[in-house]
């Protein structure tokens, strides 16, 4: 992939409803109170509040969200290594192996509307032959198909190289598998994604392996007075958190039925992939409603993602795809 495919999600014209990005339609209780008591006139270091983040969410390093996280690993545990990343996948990964790695390998997995595990296998054991480093990353689920795979017995085979883990859409899936046992996976976490808040970048990592890299390179007051904000917010609210995620996948499962007749591959969160046949005049047909959706072709898909909203906002998506097919 060259530097013109990093493209992401997002349109300028607020005027539209905007598809485009995957961020969860609904909005928990005490949102508004981070935009609110937003610190903005001091300084709010990270440190202050890890003690208090890891007494809930367990040894881990905040970040200011994953892109910080992958800037870290790009320049400085990418080294020197063979880096496989299985295509379609975030456009990030392919930027940030270029920091460093020695060799980046891009095997397609995504075979007969499944993400295929053989395809990494196979790769990893070429690697195997040339290479003492291999760092393998992935999505879970997966952008841009959003599936959801159980990795127990991959890992269990592959624990003879790095893996970087990237779980920003973890929360929307029901009863996700917990791997922070595997001490070659690297956990990549983020609060953007499920509280649906794009603007605020804040995450974190769970290493052990790595957590002095983390913590030695990380942007002291990165996460800003909104993320600082947030956090202090979520910590004291810590126990709304599973009742908003229930609601929030059964939202989106609801609204995921409606668009059962468009929907290319199964899904297990936010978003999902449509076959429109032809993109660029359907992408045109959406813009002259207001509508914009994701182009996926820059993953390798001659497709478009959509990712869910509200109902309001999803019904008038709905009779858009009806009245393009006809």
């Amino acid at each position: 992939m060259d530097s013109n495919s990093f493209v992401h999600g997002g349109i300028k014209d607020e005027n539209f409803l905007d598809f485009s990005i995957s961020v969860n339609p609904i909005k928990i209780d005490w949102i508004d109170n981070v935009i609110r008591k937003e610190d903005i006139f001091r300084y709010t270091y990270v440190d202050w509040i890890e003690d208090k983040f890891q007494k809930i969410f367990g040894e881990s390093v905040i970040v200011a969200g994953a892109t910080e996280a992958f800037h870290i690993i790009g320049y400085h545990i990418l080294n020197d290594a063979c880096v496989i990343i299985p295509r379609p996948n975030y456009s990030e990964y392919f930027k940030v192996a270029q920091f460093s790695a020695k060799e980046i390998k891009t095997p397609w997995y995504f075979v007969n509307k499944t993400l295929d595990l053989n395809v990494i296998d196979h790769e990893i054991k070429l690697a195997s032959k040339k290479f003492k480093k291999i760092v393998l990353i992935l999505g879970n689920p997966n952008n841009p198909t959003g599936i959801y795979k159980d990795l127990e017995e991959f890992f269990k085979l592959n624990q003879n190289i790095e893996i970087v883990l990237d779980e920003a859409f973890i929360d929307f899936v029901e009863n996700p598998k917990d791997y922070e046992n595997f001490d070659n996976v690297l956990l990549i976490r983020t609060f953007t994604k499920f509280f649906g808040i794009p603007g605020i970048r804040v995450g974190y990592v769970k290493t052990k392996k790595y957590q002095k890299i983390f913590k030695k390179y990380r942007m002291s007051w990165a996460i800003g007075g909104m993320g600082y904000t947030f956090l202090n917010t979520l910590l004291k609210n810590i126990k709304t958190v599973n009742s908003f995620k229930d609601r929030s996948i059964s939202f989106i499962k609801e609204q995921k039925e409606k668009f059962k007749d468009f929907i290319y591959t199964k899904s297990d969160t936010n978003y999902f992939l449509v076959d429109v046949s032809d993109i660029d005049n359907f992408l045109n047909f959406c813009h002259g409603r207001k509508i914009h959706v994701r182009d996926a072709r820059n993953f390798g898909l001659n497709l478009v993602r959509i990712g869910l909203k509200d109902e309001k906002s999803n019904e008038k998506l709905l009779n858009t795809l009806r009245k393009w097919r006809g």
